[in-house]
């Protein structure tokens, strides 16, 4: 089965159903299950500065701590979804990767974040008037953040971990094979095609509106082209789908995820697979084909949350395009059990 998790968060990606996200938004309350509630603070953290790459491509990181300074640590190196990736991991007024790498660091499980490439130097990507390719948006920064951490003070090589979110889910395995590091965890990734996903995604935001307006059947009109665009393997490369050229998108499709977690595991290194069920750009229909291809595999880890949702939030009932306005942290269920997965697993040399 190929694919790379190729999660779209359609509620915030202003290329893929923005009409229709809004419309179902303004009939949503904005808090849905709770107050505000501020970002965590860094109480017990110490964080470094430090940057991934090198020259003109160079990309801004943060390398999180425990304050303590006892260490070696273990160390989860976090890979951001589709759309924009900033150092923070900003979603409406959350900072999803701050919060997620304090949590841990609070844990004794070092974290570093990133910002992607494609965000940093978008005007770069604009005036040369490109795309950039998968390995320029994920996974050649990632591999460079890999080796930055193998000789970094405090960090034990033996023990680092890639964390693939959303579209990333997939990668994070190709990642962890590609420089042999102790595993991998896929947070809300899925290995069924782009087009069923998205497809599934458009729907349900199209039931939670009542709009019939002209202007959200035209927004449909065009998802729906675009779908069509997606599963035509005679279109033009450069030809352009659902906001990227489908160059970009077979690219992604030839990451065989469940390939990578076979070659991950024949090696040693151990995989996580974690859903929030109340996510609605992963589904029990994701849910059910992770399980098909991983439940009882020695190696393989799968665990749900049934209150979080896709950025690993607290709340009641099915998720709603509204939960991207919320301001609440990432659940310290999530991080905590991160972190303690982490901590338990066996301290190993690198492994390829």
């Amino acid at each position: 089965m190929k694919g790379a998790s190729l999660v779209v968060a359609i509620a915030s990606s202003a290329m893929l159903l923005l009409s229709l996200t809004v419309q179902a938004i303004a009939q949503q309350p904005a808090t849905p299950a709770a107050a505000p509630t501020a970002p965590p603070t860094a109480a017990g953290v110490r964080e470094v500065e430090v940057t991934i790459g090198s020259g003109e491509w160079a990309v801004p990181a943060i390398l999180a701590l425990p304050a303590e300074n006892v260490g070696p640590y273990p160390v989860a190196v976090l890979m951001h979804g589709f759309g924009p990736g900033t150092l923070d991991g900003d979603v409406g007024p959350n900072k999803v990767m701050r919060e997620t790498a304090i949590g841990l660091a609070q844990r004794g499980v070092a974290a570093l974040r990133m910002a992607k490439r494609s965000t940093t130097h978008s005007r770069r990507f604009r005036e040369e008037q490109r795309h950039a390719t998968v390995g320029e948006e994920w996974i050649d920064d990632t591999v460079a953040a890999v080796t930055l951490l193998r000789s970094t003070a405090g960090i034990d090589a033996g023990r680092i971990y890639v964390v693939g979110h959303s579209a990333s889910g997939g990668m994070a395995p190709l990642v962890a094979n590609l420089t042999g590091v102790a595993g991998a965890v896929m947070v809300n990734g899925s290995l069924r095609d782009a087009p069923a996903m998205i497809e599934d995604q458009m729907n349900y935001v199209t039931s939670l509106s009542s709009e019939d307006s002209p202007e959200s059947r035209q927004q449909r009109a065009e998802m729906e082209a675009g779908l069509r665009l997606l599963r035509d393997p005679n279109a033009a490369g450069e030809t352009r789908a659902l906001g990227h050229p489908l160059w970009y998108w077979r690219s992604l499709a030839r990451i065989d995820a469940q390939e990578e977690v076979q070659a991950l595991t024949e090696r040693g290194a151990e995989f996580l697979v974690v859903q929030g069920e109340r996510d609605y750009l992963t589904t029990d229909a994701d849910w059910a084909v992770l399980n098909a291809a991983f439940t009882g595999h020695p190696r393989v880890t799968l665990r749900r949350f049934p209150r979080l949702n896709h950025m690993m939030q607290d709340g009641e009932g099915r998720m709603t395009p509204a939960e991207y306005r919320w301001q609440k942290p990432v659940a310290r269920e999530w991080t905590d059990a991160l972190s303690e997965w982490i901590s338990s697993r066996p301290v190993r040399t690198r492994l390829n």
